[in-house]
């Protein structure tokens, strides 16, 4: 049994080792697969306020393209004037002339059309424009309360004029001239954009001083003949606060369809781009290719984030199968403790407590299915002066010689016991008188070639051989078969006693 503990041990241990390495894995690849999906979730859900910003801006840029349009393709020069165009004023000096045109007669921010030129050279067509942008002041007004922090609001005329909100100088007419080298410009006119689509540029310093901002842009037509730019300059600040703040994980950023970052919850410099895109990174659309949310994260970011959640699930499956294995460990301390308690230790029989309890059920069991039921008691001669003679070393070796040579002869539904010293009982299941005889006596010829060492011990046995009666019990057998184990040693020792059938 102990070496059957001790080879079961390692298994169990190995086994136990194996489970809880497979499961922990199990666990971790499924927390990296959450995470990947609950991190997506959440990325499209938080830019649903970009998505809706951007979309604001856009229905607002859409709004002033066809508010201005509307307003150009009037023919009647009449129907448009605008009564702050009689507030026009040249500057000789900077050859700009400028119109103010109030939000209302106490506010204090005004938008402004500044242009190059004399009005006095004016045609109509370019007057007619120019009404037609004035109209523009309720849109322009509520555009910069709708949308936060909106920094500008202005239509560029190809015809060298710009209306912008709130107000804005000019230096002079160079000045003016130079905006027509902006991207807000050059990237919406139709030879950059035939198909007259929305313009969204990088990311670039305001030259007015209000910081980094980007522009949406979009081409003008009167009659489908270009006639210029209407744009609205979005801050940095407010792309920056528009990005997702408690995403899980990784380096969060807009970016522009030439990866150019537009904002970060990690600082970057103007210009940046996104060279490297792992890939675990996760794009969201925001403006159909110009503006996309990126969340770029790191393979390494996303285990260790998945070792950090698993680990409460792998402590718990190891805590577990600990408790299994001490239970198990338990169960094979228990195991082993009841087979030392049943087992004589020299011979590895079963002791006399055994053999009592074994033997009783056997009983019954043959009683209940009238099965036959025999037994041997047997007894080695003279072991005494084996002792004496050769010492009790030697006499242990006879003893589990004897005891293989009984187990070696006998079947597994069999009891085989050491009743005493020298003294040892085998009950034969299914087996009657004469088959347990000739069981006997075969087993009394094979002790005699027994040997030990290098000894000449000339070992010998005697046994009594019963059957189990109808109305026997275990003490009631015990005491006839020992009688003839007393009947055997009063023969001469080394022979067989076999009661006699009724």
């Amino acid at each position: 049994m102990n070496k059957k503990f001790k080879k079961i041990a390692p298994l169990l241990i190995i086994s136990l080792i194996t489970i809880f390495f497979i499961t922990s894995y199990s666990i971790y690849k499924n927390e990296i697969k959450q995470i990947k999906v609950n991190i997506e979730y959440e990325l499209v859900n938080k830019s649903l306020n970009i998505k809706e910003y951007f979309q604001t801006s856009e229905a607002l840029i859409y709004s002033l393209k066809y508010t201005i349009e509307d307003k150009l393709n009037i023919e009647a020069f009449e129907s448009i004037m605008h009564p702050a165009f009689n507030t026009i004023k040249y500057d000789k000096k900077k050859n700009l002339y400028k119109i103010m045109n109030f939000y209302g007669i106490n506010s204090i921010d005004l938008s402004t059309i500044v242009g190059i030129g004399n009005p006095q050279e004016f045609g109509k067509e370019k007057i007619h424009e120019i009404n037609s942008a004035l109209h523009l002041k309720s849109i322009f007004n509520a555009s910069m309360e709708i949308i936060p922090d909106l920094k500008w609001v202005y239509y560029t005329s190809k015809n060298d004029f710009i209306y912008i909100s709130p107000n804005y100088d000019f230096k002079d007419d160079k000045n003016l001239e130079e905006q027509y080298q902006n991207a807000f410009w050059t990237e919406a006119i139709p030879k950059n954009n035939p198909e007259s689509n929305l313009i969204i540029t990088d990311l670039y310093k305001d030259g007015a001083g209000k910081g980094l901002m980007t522009t949406l842009s979009m081409p003008i037509h009167k009659n489908d003949i270009f006639q210029g730019i209407v744009s609205i300059d979005i801050g940095l600040n407010t792309l920056t606060h528009l990005l997702p703040e408690d995403v899980l994980i990784g380096e969060t950023y807009l970016i522009d369809e030439k990866n150019q970052i537009l904002a970060s919850n990690t600082d970057f410099e103007l210009g940046d781009k996104i060279f490297k895109i792992n890939k675990n990174s996760i794009f969201v659309p925001i403006v159909a290719n110009e503006v996309n949310l990126l969340l770029n994260i790191k393979e390494f970011d996303i285990r260790k984030e998945a070792f950090y959640k698993s680990s409460g699930k792998i402590t718990i499956i190891f805590l577990l199968l600990l408790i299994s294995f001490i239970a198990l460990y338990l169960r094979l301390i228990l195991t082993k403790v009841q087979y030392f308690a049943n087992t004589d230790p020299l011979t590895k029989l079963l002791n006399r407590r055994a053999m009592q309890r074994e033997i009783t059920t056997l009983i019954n069991t043959s009683i209940r299915y009238n099965q036959k039921l025999a037994f041997l008691l047997i007894d080695i001669d003279y072991f005494k002066h084996v002792n004496d003679k050769y010492g009790h070393q030697v006499g242990d070796k006879v003893l589990k010689e004897i005891s293989k040579l009984f187990k070696k002869n006998t079947r597994n539904c069999d009891v085989v016991a050491r009743y005493g010293g020298e003294e040892f009982l085998i009950a034969l299941s299914n087996t009657d008188l004469d088959n347990a005889y000739i069981l006997a006596e075969r087993i009394r010829l094979h002790a005699q070639r027994i040997k030990i060492d290098t000894y000449r011990i000339n070992l010998t046995i005697s046994i009594g051989c019963a059957k189990l009666k109808k109305d026997d019990n275990l003490f009631s057998i015990l005491k006839r078969v020992d009688k003839l184990l007393y009947e055997a040693k009063n023969n001469g020792r080394n022979n067989t006693v076999k009661e006699e059938e009724n």
